[in-house]
């Protein structure tokens, strides 16, 4: 008997969401589906079930059933009150009939009689697997005789009695009706004696456990209560509907907690475990009384009632006993002599939960007819429009968007608020899924000119967060140039004020922030690798130069990430085009461990800098990679001119061949006299390459400076012992080519007598050949 409480408590739960939403709400189809799966698994294992009532009594089949409970008194009251001995459900009912059957039960005593009675209704139904029994049936205690009173079993399809012999419902009650007569009184089972107090400290116990976030610090959440599936609290109540003194424990431990912790138990109902259903049955039977007493507690405090009106609005929004949890409120409230403003803002929250359950096209009509959207919540209104959008309702879009903008610039300061609340919900949009032409443009425009002169700082925040959204929102669609154009504009109409507002001025100063995030950064960034060079000069320069130092630091560091070539040419130009903003950032850059990116900056210093970057380029000369040197070289000699001689000649010796190479064109470059001395050691000395001697040796000569023909005499007519040279041919003629690239007679005489003075052997023919060539041109 105790499966036909869980039946009984699906009706009611069904007749419920019936009462409370429409029937294509998902609250309602899913309570049918509920019962209809419920019905059919009991009428596996009989033909009917038939369910009556009498003197507030519910009988199944026939038989009383025993014990208290509020569903199977609401059940036996809804019955009597509409003049219905019984319902017989066969087998093969559908969600459908229930249905049906449903919405006649959930109809006014009063309406039912207006239409002539339950029987005359249910003739209009097709119902084949529920019929309408007129059936009463009383309890029969020992030493009573039975007093059946049979009007008749009248079908619902308004058929002809059916012979009480073949009826299997009216059977099943005489057989159950004679085994109750003959039944000895069973006395009932002793109780545990318990402490009530300790009950109501072990339930206190086990709830202070529910994590608890205050109101105001952030948005409102059902407390999850599946942990107390486990404790002996649960597995003390039963399968059943506790006893009364379980459900006073629970009662008092409920009440003693915070209303905000109390109101997200209750909104968190559905999470208790579904295994324990006396728990569960004992929780729900509270849930009014714990609602009203959280709401009162709640409403009565000093606190905002925004944040108070979200959390019972979502605690009332699926709830099953929404209309007597409103009820008890409003009776609790009146009760307490609370002020005509509370009661005022429960009829607002009503309103709200009213909206919820109106088609889209009545929405829509109250939207626009009676002004609704400012009547609900702010996540009503984004989420109504939000399904305009998402319907491709874009008359009707448009049209509770103009009506948002002429709240910016209404009087009522509140109404300016909701205004600039919802269009800063909306501007998210703009990217995903996207707004509508006829809708972005004007939104912005609104918003730009209420960013401008709105007197409310509290307000003003709401338009400047709308304002950022729609500038990040901009440069993630590759439109960087509008997004600069708006916070130019907006500066603008800062400046022009005459009474400066420091709020205001923040605002500005953090939506010339937002720029700077690394997403922005990252796609302007991007942007480059594509642009045209009239766009990247046009718009994506400029960009980043109003960005300042932090662009020019993002694209420094991309260059030190860039594995491709040409793309890494992309951001040497972007970081040349800033000019002197970029500068710090090149700096830094020499300091970075990739020796790419130490490379990539000193090329762009030796293109951008000036002498005064000369210390931080000495110092990569030292850099442990020979590629780093050799750009250090380049960036040296072009910065300094002949300041770079100095460190560069030091450095000379302890470099390898190539950066030598790289110092010997340096030193050419800057006609570098004092270097001359050096490289002719360099060149004498037989520890060296050839190909660099010879290279030191034709450097001394493109340096030009006369005072190097002694050493290049000296290079090209060395003797060594024996009367042979010292140095190789190619050496000697290298010091012969310098000496005649001096162009000087002292130069060209040196040469001549140089030649004259060779004994005959082949090294006197090459040496001939180069003063013959001077000869002749």
């Amino acid at each position: 008997m105790s499966d036909f409480l869980d039946l009984v408590q699906s009706l009611q739960l069904a007749l419920k969401t019936q009462l409370m939403y429409t029937a294509s709400h998902p609250r309602a189809v899913s309570s049918i589906q509920a019962l209809n799966d419920q019905m059919n698994e009991w009428l596996t294992t009989r033909p009917s079930i038939h369910i009556a009532a009498s003197n507030g009594r519910l009988f199944l089949d026939g038989a009383p059933f025993e014990g208290k409970h509020l569903h199977l008194t609401a059940m036996a009251r809804q019955l009597t009150e509409r003049q219905i001995s019984g319902i017989i459900f066969q087998r093969g009912v559908t969600g459908p009939e229930l249905a049906e059957v449903l919405a006649i039960l959930i109809l006014k005593p009063a309406k039912i009689e207006a239409a002539g009675g339950a029987a005359a209704i249910f003739a209009t139904k097709t119902l084949p697997h529920i019929q309408l029994s007129q059936t009463v049936y009383k309890e029969v205690r020992e030493g009573e005789g039975s007093d059946e009173i049979t009007g008749g079993d009248t079908a619902a399809t308004g058929k002809d009695k059916p012979d009480q012999a073949d009826d299997p419902a009216l059977k099943a009650a005489l057989e159950a009706l004679a085994a109750s007569l003959s039944a000895a009184p069973q006395a009932p089972p002793p109780q545990p004696t318990f402490s009530l107090d300790i009950l109501t400290d072990q339930w206190e116990e086990q709830l202070q456990l529910i994590p608890h976030k205050p109101l105001l610090e952030g948005s409102f959440e059902p407390a999850h209560l599946g942990f107390l599936g486990g404790t002996p609290l649960s597995f003390g109540m039963g399968e059943n509907y506790p006893p009364a003194s379980q459900v006073e424990g629970l009662r008092r431990a409920l009440l003693s907690l915070a209303p905000e912790k109390l109101m997200a138990v209750v909104a968190g109902l559905d999470s208790l475990p579904q295994g324990h259903a006396g728990m569960r049955m004992g929780f729900q039977s509270l849930a009014t009384e714990a609602f009203s007493h959280a709401s009162t507690g709640l409403m009565g405090s000093d606190g905002p009632w925004e944040p108070v009106r979200d959390a019972m609005f979502e605690t009332l929004r699926y709830a099953p006993q929404q209309q007597s949890m409103l009820a008890a409120l409003e009776a609790e409230l009146r009760e307490k002599g609370f002020a005509p403003e509370q009661i005022a803002r429960l009829q607002e929250l009503i309103q709200q939960l009213d909206w919820e359950n109106q088609s889209m096209e009545e929405k829509l009509r109250q939207a626009q007819e009676q002004g609704r959207l400012w009547q609900i919540t702010l996540d009503q209104r984004l989420r109504f429009l939000k399904r305009l959008l998402d319907e491709g309702r874009i008359e009707g879009l448009l049209a509770l968007v103009d009506q948002i903008i002429a709240g910016l610039s209404s009087d009522d300061v509140s109404r300016r608020e909701m205004a600039a609340q919802t269009l800063t919900g909306v501007a998210r949009w703009m990217e995903d899924p996207g707004l509508p032409i006829e809708a972005e443009g004007p939104i912005i425009v609104a918003l730009t000119a209420h960013f401008g002169w709105e007197p409310m700082a509290h307000i003003h925040r709401c338009s400047a967060e709308a304002l950022g959204v729609v500038v990040a929102s901009q440069v993630n669609r590759g439109e960087p140039g509008q997004a600069l154009a708006l916070l130019q504009e907006l500066s603008g109409l800062v400046a022009f004020q005459e009474a400066r507002q420091d709020w205001r001025e923040s605002a500005l100063a953090s939506l010339w922030e937002e720029l700077a995030r690394p997403a922005c950064l990252a796609r302007v960034t991007e942007l480059l690798h594509t642009a045209s060079p009239e766009t990247m000069m046009g718009e994506l320069i400029p960009y980043m130069d109003a960005v300042g130092l932090p662009a020019a630091r993002f694209l420094v560091e991309a260059l030190g990430a860039e594995p491709e070539r040409k793309r890494r040419g992309r951001l040497l130009d972007g970081i040349r085009s800033m000019g002197e903003l970029a500068l710090p950032a090149v700096y830094e850059g020499l300091e970075s461990p990739a020796w790419y990116l130490v490379r990539n900056a000193l090329n762009l210093l030796s293109d951008m800098g000036d002498a005064g970057a000369l210390d931080a380029v000495v110092r990569c000369l030292s850099h442990p990679d020979a590629r780093v040197n050799r750009a250090a070289v380049r960036a040296l000699w072009k910065l300094g001119g002949p300041l770079s001689m100095t460190p560069l000649l030091a450095a000379f010796p302890q470099v390898e061949p190539e950066t030598q190479s790289e110092i010997m064109f340096a030193l050419v470059q800057v006609r570098a006299a004092q270097s001359v001395s050096t490289l002719a050691a360099y060149a004498m000395d037989r520890r060296n390459l050839e190909p660099m001697r010879v290279k030191a040796a034709e450097t001394i000569g493109q340096i030009g400076d006369p005072r190097s023909i002694q050493a290049l005499v000296e290079i090209a007519g060395r003797k060594g012992r024996l009367f042979t040279t010292a140095e190789p041919l190619a050496v000697r003629l290298a010091a012969c080519r310098a000496l005649l690239a001096l162009g000087t007679p002292a130069a060209s005489e040196a040469l001549f007598e140089l030649v004259a003075a060779e004994p005959w052997h082949r090294d006197r023919t090459a040496l001939q050949q180069i003063v013959n060539s001077r000869r002749s041109s």
